[in-house]
């Protein structure tokens, strides 16, 4: 009886792997590979026209600010190099609330810091104490201005500080630049002046301001998952310095016979 049940049984057909089987398989690979490719020089063409502006989206999209970083007026000097017209750098003291806020651990030493430094330069109504309130208050806020136009000197004690304990965060230092004329009024008709915002009002500052302006630079910044500061900048173009063929010294002494 078994072997006659084995003899009903019928043999299943076998699966062949047919030659339309393997030209729709090559096809298909192929449109995956021309699709692979695609994306890819897409990808690499995004990257190398728009790179920087997606960039920008993506920080965002995080715990994210920029700050503006301010080219430097070029020089006027005259024929020997003296120095008639200069650009000096002075910081305002920012303060971001959001940042120390962050970890509470960043508050106490950061405000002991702020105020060893700092609160000679405090207004009337700025004490640690509002500062305190501010931080409670304002946890999200970026930018409030403690302190305008410092020196380099008058803020490198803080500076120092702040190198030495990671724990002091949530001050930064916004760089501005001031006309300067060493030699005061020394051929003030000639040098002319500047306004707000490096514009050239008279004189050389006016006719060659375009010359003596340059290009803002720009600082993007966020917090990542972390807690690290991670940071993207794109330097400042300085402007150039012009080159007078009057002679300082000569320019004295004639001013003062006139």
């Amino acid at each position: 009886m078994a072997g006659k049940r084995k003899r009903a049984q019928k043999k299943r057909p076998e699966k062949k792997f047919t030659r339309k089987m393997k030209s729709k398989l090559f096809v298909l690979f192929g449109v995956l590979v021309i699709c692979l490719c695609g994306l890819i020089g897409r990808i690499m063409y995004i990257i190398y026209t728009d790179g920087a502006s997606y960039q920008k989206i993506v920080l965002a999209q995080q715990a994210y600010d920029s700050t503006t970083i301010p080219f430097q007026r070029g020089d006027i000097v005259d024929t020997n190099g003296t120095v008639l017209a200069t650009s000096v750098a002075v910081y305002n003291v920012i303060i971001d609330a959001y940042v120390m806020t962050y970890d509470e651990e960043s508050i106490e030493p950061t405000l002991d810091a702020i105020e060893e430094c700092f609160s000679e330069y405090f207004t009337d109504t700025m004490n640690r104490s509002t500062l305190e309130t501010y931080l409670e208050e304002n946890s999200d806020s970026r930018y409030l201005v403690l302190a305008e136009e410092l020196t380099y000197a008058e803020i490198e004690d803080f500076v120092g500080m702040q190198e030495e304990d990671d724990l002091i965060e949530g001050v930064w230092f916004e760089t501005e630049y001031q006309r300067s004329y060493p030699f005061s009024t020394l051929a003030s008709a000639v040098l002319g002046f500047v306004s707000d915002g490096n514009v050239g009002t008279s004189g050389l500052e006016s006719c060659y301001d375009d010359v003596l302006n340059g290009t803002d630079g720009r600082e993007y910044g966020y917090l990542n998952s972390d807690s690290d500061y991670e940071k993207t900048v794109i330097d400042a173009e300085d402007g150039n310095t012009l080159v007078l063929s009057i002679d300082a010294n000569i320019q004295a002494v004639v001013e003062e016979k006139i």
